[in-house]
């Protein structure tokens, strides 16, 4: 960052009293009021350079012993600012950096120190330090182009649009030109290595911006059809990260992890009825300024196929039913990601959704068929037994989805009946089965008239009982048929005798 250095006296400014002065034999003749701040001054130096006080105090009595009360509450910086105009006025040293330059530049425009007042004033040599200086360096700019927004917003155009097209210019440089220093903290990166320059090596430095200014710096960019749409993607991601709070995380951070959205609902409710009564207490603005930055986030994600990761889409659909988005916003949200669904792990999965577990966030603005295109991504067998009772339990669910949890449902169940009749099966297998594998006690003497097979039948005893239930799936039709073909005429004529 750069710096420049005007006035050559040493700083003699000082404070009793609650009373900002300056140390000099000549008495007080002026006395101007910042906000709430009282500054005891004198007229010679600042009405030397200031046309703003020579006209205020134009009507004043020279002969008077009073000094002149002088009320300078809109000034733009506020304090500070007016401070360093004050000791430029009395010469004494100030050092300028891109993070004092705005509001020592509005507030001197405010005070009229131009070069019609004096010769070598103090606007002339801000602005050809902004010019010459800060709009020529990387985070210069964006430093500037912070304490611009922050003060004034739109409405000081000289200073906040020439930082915006000096921050586009030099995103749109290519990398390997790119010669001057940035913040970039990914993982794996080493600066001190020289490694080349990453395509989105400015993607950390324009995400402390306000969310309107990023929204310009990122119009342009796009405008330009310079960048692929990822790399755009990429900066939304950054953004979002910097200013957006997860529920998820934010409820691992508390020791809940993401248990808390899976087991029930429960955690949830009570985390988001604290919120609701955190918010109610005086946190209405924090709430107000995460829905902003993220409806501002998802209008910018651009519209052409992986711009954006499927993960990063249903996080942003997490913090969109946390912080109550507009209803268009979830709808976008939920057509893209379902889009992308299969890119997503299972704890991407987990929206959060406040109140009982079996509430469902049904999205009524989607149509139809999107609600069974997306139920149909869903792999029935990998969700949990709460979750898929839940879903057998909300009517709103598309049939085939149903149909498919109870089948999965009913295979569990039959799993876990077949694995206790193998245990049992088992346990029973020692037991002495001698007696039951010999033939049966002899029957009547009418059984001599009995046909053959069902005698074969007898004489299979309890071993022809005993037989799997596979095995008494086979077609039913084929036994008699087979029997039938097989009597001899003994056979029949034996049958025929019994019916006589």
């Amino acid at each position: 960052m750069k710096y420049m250095k005007l006035g050559t006296k040493p700083d003699t400014f000082y404070t009793e009293e609650a009373i900002r002065s300056v140390v000099s034999e000549i008495p007080a003749d002026l006395i101007i009021h910042v906000n709430n701040t009282k500054y005891q001054l004198h007229k010679f130096p600042l009405l030397l350079k200031c046309g703003l006080l020579q006209r205020l105090c134009s009507d004043t009595d020279d002969g008077d012993d009073e000094p002149v009360p002088v009320a300078l509450h809109d000034i733009p910086g506020g304090e500070d600012a007016f401070e360093l105009c004050a000791k430029f006025c009395y010469g004494i040293s100030i050092s300028i950096s891109a993070s004092n330059l705005v509001p020592a530049l509005l507030a001197a425009r405010f005070l009229r120190m131009s070069e019609a007042v004096a010769k070598g004033n103090l606007v002339a040599k801000l602005e050809s330090f902004f010019d010459s200086c800060v709009l020529r360096g990387w985070k210069d700019s964006v430093a500037a182009l912070r304490a611009a927004w922050r003060i004034s917003g739109w409405s000081e155009s000289r200073v906040v649009q020439p930082c915006v097209d000096a921050i586009v210019e030099k995103i749109l440089t290519p990398p390997a030109k790119v010669d001057w220093s940035y913040t970039y903290t990914r993982p794996g990166y080493d600066t001190k290595k020289k490694q080349s320059v990453p395509r989105d090596w400015w993607t950390e430095d324009v995400s402390e911006l306000d969310v309107e200014v990023f929204r310009s710096v990122l119009s342009t960019v796009r405008a330009s059809r310079m960048l692929p749409p990822p790399l755009i993607g990429e900066a939304l991601h950054v953004y979002a990260c910097k200013h957006l709070v997860d529920p998820l995380r934010a409820a691992a951070g508390e020791g809940g992890g993401v248990d808390a959205y899976a087991n029930g609902g429960g955690d949830l409710h009570r985390r988001h009825t604290e919120a609701k009564s955190s918010a109610a207490g005086g946190e209405e603005e924090t709430v107000a300024k995460q829905r902003r930055v993220l409806e501002s986030i998802v209008t910018m994600i651009p519209g052409e196929p992986g711009a954006v990761t499927g993960r990063f889409l249903l996080r942003l659909l997490r913090v969109a039913n946390f912080v109550g988005a507009s209803p268009s916003t979830r709808a976008q949200l939920v057509r893209q990601a379902g889009a992308q669904l299969d890119e997503a792990a299972a704890a991407d999965l987990l929206v959060p959704m406040p109140g009982d577990a079996r509430a469902y966030d049904e999205h009524p603005e989607l149509s139809k068929a999107d609600k069974k295109r997306l139920c149909r991504l869903i792999d029935c067998r990998k969700l949990s037994p709460e979750a898929r009772a839940q879903a057998i339990a909300n009517d709103r669910m598309p049939l085939r989805t149903i149909v498919q949890l109870l089948f999965v449902e009913q295979e569990r169940t039959m799993a876990a009946a077949g694995a206790g009749a193998s245990h049992g099966a088992a346990t029973v297998a020692p037991v002495d089965r001698t007696k039951e594998d010999q033939p049966p006690p002899a029957a009547p003497s009418s059984a001599d008239h009995r046909p053959r097979r069902d005698r074969g039948l007898v004489a299979d005893g309890g071993g022809a009982m005993t037989r799997s239930l596979s095995a008494s799936t086979k077609p039913a039709a084929a036994t008699p048929s087979a029997a039938r073909k097989e009597r001899t005429p003994e056979e029949r004529g034996s049958r025929m005798r019994n019916k006589q």
